[in-house]
């Protein structure tokens, strides 16, 4: 049984990701700068094309890669299958819930403010990661090539990230280290314990079993995107004492996880006006008043009566397709 405490937070909080930090600082630091844009670039697409650009320890690292040996294929596949029921309630959680749940960490914001992608180029962002979500939940994609090397490009893009954010005139080593172990587990709980939470909160029925599966498919991802495993989560009694050890330690009003929900809530309303109010509303609803509030999410408007009418076709559906 893991045991989660302030002393392994707090030291896992100075942890960035050693081989791949080592990786960056020898073979990409160096590159000239036009040559670091493409870098970037390359990190940011899904392809798995080799630019020519790319240094051969590079390449060596990414051929290097594979499933950890505990790996249960069979829990993988269940895993995906449960994400491909439940893909556009999933995806609609993630801008709505998983996503400002990490801004709420006033410390590992700040990480994300100061890149700036986010606020001034939101919709990209967020494409990038509901595609990075749906390819790495595509059936048996984390057996194939395509799926480790999508995965170890977010983990050198973390790697770059830090890299430079450590060199920014405005970061402070009071916060940690940027994209430290800490953060990615919160990360990871986000997209894994918190959709979780969040599908019941919407009355979506799911069994103890698929719920275990999802979160297992998330802590391979995490390992392969360089997650400590003293900071995985096994089960869901640890993703919950571990979410809840965090959120102690890490969430507060920070005006960086007010600005960047903001410019979420602002692309919602630019899409479709409505739907971005109903949005909002089903954001305050998943993240209760208290984080709402430190984020300045707005209070309920007239489309507040919509979040029932939503659970009980949720829990329609749900019964249907249990039934079937």
């Amino acid at each position: 049984m893991k045991i989660f405490t302030d002393g392994l937070l707090d030291e896992m909080r100075q942890v960035g990701d050693e081989p791949a930090d080592q990786l960056i600082q020898s073979a990409i630091a160096p590159l000239p700068k036009t040559t670091l844009q493409q870098w970037m670039q390359f990190l940011t697409h899904t392809r798995v094309e080799w630019p020519a650009f790319i240094p051969q320890q590079v390449r060596q690292f990414f051929e290097a890669v594979r499933l950890p040996e505990w790996v249960d294929t069979t829990k993988l596949e269940k895993g995906s299958r449960f994400f491909q029921q439940q893909q556009d309630r999933i995806l609609f959680l993630l801008g709505t819930y998983s996503l400002p749940y990490c801004y709420a960490a006033a410390k590992g914001v700040k990480v994300l403010y100061l890149s700036e992608r986010i606020q001034k180029d939101t919709y990209n962002r967020l494409q990038e990661t509901a595609t990075f979500i749906e390819t790495m939940m595509q059936p048996q994609v984390l057996e194939k090539p395509e799926g480790l090397i999508n995965c170890t490009k977010v983990r050198l893009l973390h790697a770059t990230i830090r890299y430079f954010t450590l060199k920014h005139a405005q970061w402070d080593s009071t916060w940690g280290t940027p994209i430290n172990q800490e953060d990615m587990a919160g990360t990871n709980l986000a997209f894994s314990y918190i959709i979780l939470r969040g599908l019941r909160k919407m009355k979506v029925n799911y069994t103890p079993q698929e719920a275990e599966n999802y979160l297992y498919t998330w802590r391979v991802i995490g390992h392969l995107l360089g997650v400590d495993e003293r900071l995985a989560a096994e089960n869901r009694q640890q993703a919950y004492w571990l979410d809840k050890m965090i959120a102690k330690r890490q969430f507060a009003p920070s005006k960086e996880g007010a600005l960047l929900t903001k410019a979420l809530i602002d692309l919602f309303e630019e899409q479709h006006y409505l739907l971005g109010k109903i949005g909002t509303n089903q954001m305050r609803f998943l993240l209760g008043d208290t984080l709402a509030d430190a984020l300045k999410v707005p209070h309920y408007n007239y489309t507040r009566m919509m979040i029932p009418l939503v659970q009980i076709q949720n829990f329609t559906q749900s019964l249907f397709k249990k039934a079937s």
